[in-house]
């Protein structure tokens, strides 16, 4: 009997045994994000509330996009290697990041040093979102730091991520130094300035068509008036001299008109936000921008 008994409790146990690794294993091959927090305040910057509030936007636009979103303050020394690895190795040593690329874009933010870095890793460099992007969003959110708004800050990079991912993911054409992003002010200027230009060409045509025509009537006047005074002239006698004969010739007169057009070029420099990525003390490849506030 405890023969028995002894192998019925190795069977459960084994059962036990390879049902637990069985689970251990699935979720481990379909984890898409990591157990951290995506808000990490080390610096003590953020109340619990406002922290929360961020995390749980970081998830909702990281589920939405396949992208992790992740918001770091720190408060220590830059290590040897610089704020940019820091950053770097923060967001890939943690486990961030969808996928086996670790697709993501992390703010990272030293108050010791003052240094604002934001790294992205896999699609998010150079693909569905480039360093003209981080760059962008790091010019935008500094001001907020430096006047110590940090949540403010926070907030706002993910707004900017969540409308460049949108571009990226959705639409397929990451923004970029050839597709420049444009705030809904600049996009309403713009419309507004195309409608005053298409209207102001209307009104040019409309003067350019008045001047001809107003120089066919005074040339057709003129014309009248020189056939007028011929025939008035035929049979005058002046001092015995009669007129029997006249010869009319008329000239041609000719208009030439020439087009004035105003030319434009487009075309801009400046740096490519394609390509120019680097790699991490650990071997990870890596995009982004910094600088400090």
């Amino acid at each position: 009997m405890k023969k028995y008994t002894r192998i019925l409790v190795l069977l459960m146990a084994l059962v036990f045994f390879v049902s637990g690794f069985g689970i251990d294993a699935y979720a481990y091959s379909t984890a898409e994000k990591p157990d951290n927090k995506r808000v990490v305040d080390d610096a003590d910057l953020l109340s619990s509330s406002e922290e929360e509030a961020l995390d749980r936007r970081c998830e909702t636009l990281s589920e939405k996009y396949k992208v992790d979103l992740v918001i770091v303050f720190k408060d220590e020394p830059v290590s040897s290697r610089g704020v940019v690895d820091d950053a770097d190795m923060f967001f890939e040593g943690n486990g961030y990041g969808y996928t086996s690329a670790q697709n993501g874009i992390e703010l990272y933010v030293n108050m010791y040093a003052r240094d604002i870095c934001i790294s992205t890793m896999g699609n998010c460099v150079n693909d569905v979102f480039t360093d003209y992007g981080a760059y962008y969003i790091q010019s935008a959110i500094t001001s907020y730091l430096s006047n110590k708004n940090y949540y403010k800050a926070a907030d706002r990079f993910l707004d900017l991520c969540d409308e460049f991912l949108d571009q990226g993911v959705n639409k397929g054409k990451a923004y970029s130094e050839d597709n420049k992003y444009m705030t809904k002010a600049e996009l309403k200027a713009r419309k507004i300035a195309r409608v005053v230009r298409s209207f102001g060409i209307v009104i040019v045509f409309f003067l350019i068509g008045l001047i001809i025509a107003g120089v066919k009537q005074a040339s057709m006047v003129g014309q009248m008036n020189t056939i007028n005074s011929v025939y008035d002239a035929e049979g005058y006698e002046d001092g015995g001299l009669k007129v029997t004969h006249s010869d009319h010739k008329y000239t041609r007169t000719t208009t030439s008109r020439t087009y004035i057009g105003s030319s434009s070029s487009s075309g801009g420099g400046g740096r490519s936000s394609s390509g120019g990525g680097h790699y991490s003390s650990g071997g990870g490849y890596h995009g982004g921008s910094h600088g400090k506030f």
